[in-house]
Formats: structure tokens, C-alpha cells, sequence
């Protein structure tokens, strides 16, 4: 016995493009258009989300030295001054001052909270019902010198922070001149604290931070009484 073969199908050739019905090509021509503009609608505000999730995350592993000077009052005067006194204002417009990750996510998702100020700290700090808030303070050297502080809540793949405080601490610096200001650090032993080092040419201290549940920022001062 022969083994039996399967019979071969034949196809028809595929209808030519021009020989494609017109309502066909309609519908094609239709679907680009509609996807050119849903991607030229979506794309900007998709791309300007990327953009604050990753700064986002730059400013959430920034970590400052405690040996950093953000501030120092003679610069600061010597700025002022200007050239004449042997500074320049250059001389103090170092990146330690204003971190590039907290310029970056504040043009992202901050608007007006991009502050021409030294950048004394820059945490993400939790509050005890367990809301994460990352947080940027900065300096006000003006004739009532305070602290500044701009917060938020984190950013998600879908929705952006949705809490905002701006505080401005004033009786949270030492009376007296301005002293020259350390970078903030987290206390590893509690997620909701962090303190801020502060000398003068005679004594030091330390400036304490506590985040509330309402989203509220504590800071005291305290001295250490020792001299420098």
C-alpha cells in the first residue's frame, strides 16, 4: 500500500493595497491619526511624570554628610559685601547649598518652592501613623532669619503627591547672629525626628526636628555648652 498524501491548500494571494475596499483604508488611515494624537497628547504630561518619580527617588537617597557646612554666616556676610571685602559671590554658590535632586524635583512638581536659599536639609521623614514626607529646608538670612520648610507627600506611578505644607519656623535659630549651619540628619532610632547642627565662634547645639501626623514640622534648639 502507497501511503496517501495530504492534498495541498491553496491560498489566494492578498488584495493589493489600492485593491483594498475604501472604507478600509479609512478605518486604517483613521486609527494612525487617533494614535498620533493620543500620543501627542499623553506623552508630555507621561514624560513630566517620569521625571518627578525619578527626581522623587534622587532626593529619597540623598544623603548629606554631617561634616557638610550648608551655611556659614562670614561667607554669607562676605557675599553680601562683595568683592572688596575678598569674596566674590561665587564663593559661596557651591551645589552643597541647593542639591541638585531637590532643584530638579522642585521644577518637576513644586512650582514656586524652587527657593534661591541654602538648602540646610534634605530628608524623607515618616510620621508616626506612618505617612512619608520628604522634606527640604532651607534658610531665610533676611532681618528675621528662619527656616523654611516645603513638604510633601511621595508620588506614585499613577498620582502625584497628594499633600503639600509650606512652614516657615521662626523661632526655630538660636537668638543672636546667624550661626553657621551643619546639613540635617535622620535619627536612625526614630523615623519621625532629625536634627540640625549649629555652632558660633563660643558655644554649639543642635537644632531638633519632629514631624507631626497632620503633616506638621517641630524644630527647638537646644545648646550642648560646649565651646569652639
Amino acid at each position: 500500500m502507497t501511503e496517501a498524501t495530504a492534498p495541498q491548500l491553496e491560498y489566494a494571494p492578498p488584495i493589493a493595497w489600492h485593491k483594498v475596499p475604501r472604507w478600509r483604508k479609512r478605518f486604517v488611515v483613521a486609527g494612525l491619526v487617533l494614535a498620533a494624537v493620543g500620543f501627542l497628547y499623553w506623552a508630555p504630561p507621561l514624560w513630566r511624570h517620569a521625571r518627578l518619580l525619578y527626581w522623587q527617588r534622587e532626593c529619597i537617597a540623598y544623603a548629606a554628610p554631617p561634616t557638610l557646612v550648608v551655611f556659614d554666616p562670614d561667607a554669607h556676610s562676605a557675599a553680601i559685601l562683595g568683592p572688596e571685602v575678598g569674596w566674590a559671590p561665587a564663593d559661596v554658590s557651591s551645589p552643597a547649598h541647593s542639591p541638585k535632586p531637590w532643584r530638579e524635583f522642585s521644577r518637576a512638581g513644586l512650582h514656586g518652592w524652587a527657593w534661591g536659599e541654602p538648602v540646610i536639609g534634605l530628608i524623607d521623614r515618616k510620621s508616626p501613623n506612618g505617612q512619608s514626607w520628604l522634606i527640604g529646608i532651607s534658610l531665610s538670612p533676611s532681618a528675621q532669619p528662619a527656616l523654611r520648610a516645603r513638604m510633601c507627600t511621595r508620588a506614585t506611578l499613577t498620582s502625584r503627591p497628594k499633600h503639600f505644607r509650606g512652614q516657615t519656623l521662626v523661632d526655630a535659630l538660636p537668638e543672636g547672629n546667624l550661626p553657621r549651619l551643619y546639613a540635617a540628619q535622620p535619627d536612625p532610632a526614630d523615623a519621625s525626628r532629625f536634627t540640625i547642627r549649629y555652632e558660633f565662634p563660643d558655644r554649639a547645639g543642635v537644632i531638633d526636628g519632629r514631624l507631626h501626623d497632620n503633616g506638621t514640622l517641630e524644630l527647638t534648639y537646644r545648646g550642648d555648652g560646649q565651646s569652639r
